[in-house]
């Protein structure tokens, strides 16, 4: 979280790990996904581990959210 945080790398050395850093990354910046990244997101820890990041990525964006809001 800290590196999603920062916008830096994690220390993710290669695989799944890295490939799961990735598509997280992808919506907290952009608020997208591209087709590579899923595919490659899929592939790696499967569709199941893809549903498990979405949960929390989905939990931190909307907590952020939240905090920004409250803070205006």
């Amino acid at each position: 979280m800290r590196a999603l945080h920062d916008g830096t790398a994690a220390d993710v050395p290669t695989g799944d790990e890295l490939v799961v850093h990735r598509f997280v990354d992808g919506p907290v910046r952009t608020r997208r996904v591209s087709g590579g990244t899923c595919a490659a997101a899929e592939a790696a820890p499967g569709r199941g581990g893809v549903l498990d990041t979405v949960h929390p990525t989905g939990l931190y964006l909307s907590v952020s959210a939240l905090r920004v809001r409250r803070s205006r």
